[in-house]
């Protein structure tokens, strides 16, 4: 089991949890709903919208060698699936069926009803087994899929961030924005997830950063060098913004990550590259304390803007484009 150290014998190995054939009142889920990599299925945005029932075929497999092994020495195990949604305060167990033809596998068609849930449920396999005299003990646990009922406020499942065209100086625009009106951009952080809006009254911006095939190498230039100032503040801001969202420990406890999906991914795609041999609870422990405050604060801000640099590729299209203006030699 990983992460997580009990006083008492655990299988080793991980369970393989799988699920397949999702259906919202027995239409199939489009496939492009379903996210192998994330482990996630989107379950808004489809028609119908408003449904009843999702359907599903979940599956567990066990490490067959290390399960005989362990019930040889502590008897029987058993496995169920737990659906759990905080924004409900639910914790839904789904029991599964032991094949007979195979003892490491487990699985069930299910149904797990909407008027339960909200934004997302999370599934993961528990076995239990009675060790050291004392049943139901945690023995093995799977990575766990996300089941994202409503609009997700994840980067990861978004895949990126809205971006809007709007005049700055009109009075129909965002608050921020009217604050701002000679700024190129800003970012509405006011948002369930972020939104970068683009100024369309600053001259000559729109052109500049429209895609096209047959710019000059210095135009080349000025287009790759503002996209990536855009994304470098952009992030600046994203990362100041989840840093101040860091869940302080109480009465001696560690801090946790952010309650927002999108704070706690921002951290941890940028934290660890600032401090690589530092462990989990070692980074919060810093985000939460030492980076907060001066001199501390200088150190972290200035490794996370060249940690943000690499991230957005800002260093790679500098070189690029230094080096196509040298063999020009419109620079020398």
């Amino acid at each position: 089991m990983r992460k997580t150290i009990f006083p008492y014998p655990t299988l080793v190995g991980e369970l393989e949890l799988s699920l397949t054939e999702p259906r919202i009142d027995n239409q199939l889920v489009p496939p492009e709903a379903i996210l192998p990599n994330e482990r996630s299925i989107l379950l808004f945005g489809h028609d119908p919208n408003d449904w009843t029932n999702l359907t599903l075929r979940i599956d567990v497999e066990v490490p067959p060698a290390e399960l005989e092994r362990f019930e040889n020495e502590h008897g029987a195990v058993n496995l169920v699936v737990v659906a759990s949604c905080r924004p409900t305060n639910t914790r839904q167990p789904i029991p599964l069926q032991r094949s007979p033809l195979g003892p490491s596998h487990w699985g069930a068609k299910t149904t797990i009803s909407r008027s339960g849930f909200r934004e997302k449920v999370v599934l993961q396999a528990i076995l239990t087994a009675a060790v050291q005299g004392v049943p139901h003990r945690p023995v093995a646990v799977s990575e766990s899929w996300t089941l994202h009922f409503d609009p997700s406020e994840s980067l990861r499942i978004a895949g990126t961030l809205a971006v809007k065209w709007c005049d700055f100086k009109s009075e129909s625009a965002p608050p921020i924005a009217r604050q701002f009106s000679d700024s190129s951009h800003v970012v509405d952080l006011d948002q369930p997830l972020p939104e970068i809006l683009l100024n369309s009254s600053f001259e000559g911006l729109e052109p500049l950063l429209r895609d096209a095939k047959d710019r000059s190498p210095v135009e080349q230039a000025l287009h790759d060098s503002t996209r990536m100032s855009i994304a470098r503040s952009v992030w600046m801001a994203l990362l100041g913004d989840a840093m101040s969202a860091v869940i302080p420990g109480e009465d001696g406890e560690d801090p946790t990550w952010p309650n927002r999906e999108w704070h706690a991914e921002v951290l941890k795609r940028i934290l660890p590259e600032i401090e690589p041999a530092k462990s989990e609870t070692e980074i919060l422990n810093l985000a939460a304390g030492e980076w907060q405050a001066h001199p501390g604060s200088a150190t972290f801000l200035s490794r996370s803007e060249a940690v943000i640099g690499d991230l957005v590729g800002a260093n790679k299209a500098l070189r690029k484009s230094t080096q196509t203006l040298l063999r020009k030699g419109i620079v020398s």
